[in-house]
């Protein structure tokens, strides 16, 4: 199965199997969607999962692979970005309940770059308000939890990012 196989593989073996016809991009996506529906619940990782969006643009990359398409060396490879990066369409609050609303017009030049490599973006994780501190918690949605032991905290700025990456939640 992808999850015994692929979940906890690195972005570029997950990248090599999907040109390779071993797994399709939506076979990958929609196993990593569902581990953070199993398992960001304890960690509070993810201010946002883009679950709709991931699932159509994963569709999309097996479409182009399927077609014959020139693909980016990330080619269906799920990403979560941090929530001070802007991802077009989606929530991007800076960890603060005053943008809790705010919706991103277009993707930070990061986000544009991994898009154009391949990557489909699953979630925007958790940080800081407004990233100025050293451990991941806000008033927004609370603290990241340690994927290792959930009565600690992770750092910060970027404490939901690694608690996603080390809980195998994106490669």
């Amino acid at each position: 199965t992808v999850e015994s196989e692929m979940l906890g593989s690195s972005a570029a073996e997950i990248a090599t199997a999907i040109r390779d016809g071993q797994y399709s991009s939506t076979e990958i996506v929609d196993a990593y969607l569902e581990r953070i529906a199993d398992r960001d619940e304890t960690l509070n990782s993810f201010i946002t999962v883009c679950e709709q969006r991931a699932r159509a643009a994963a569709e999309r990359a097996d479409q182009a692979l399927g077609a014959g398409e020139d693909v980016g060396r990330l080619h269906g490879v799920p990403v979560a970005i941090k929530d001070s990066r802007a991802v077009a369409g989606e929530r991007y609050t800076w960890g603060t309940r005053l943008l809790s609303e705010n919706v991103a017009i277009e993707d930070d030049l990061i986000v544009s770059r991994l898009r154009a490599a391949g990557a489909i973006v699953v979630g925007k994780t958790n940080l800081p308000e407004f990233a100025l501190t050293g451990g991941t918690d806000n008033l927004l949605i609370g603290p990241t939890a340690n994927p290792f032991d959930q009565r600690k905290m992770v750092g910060g700025s970027s404490g939901g990012s690694a608690a996603a990456v080390a809980a195998g939640l994106v490669p």
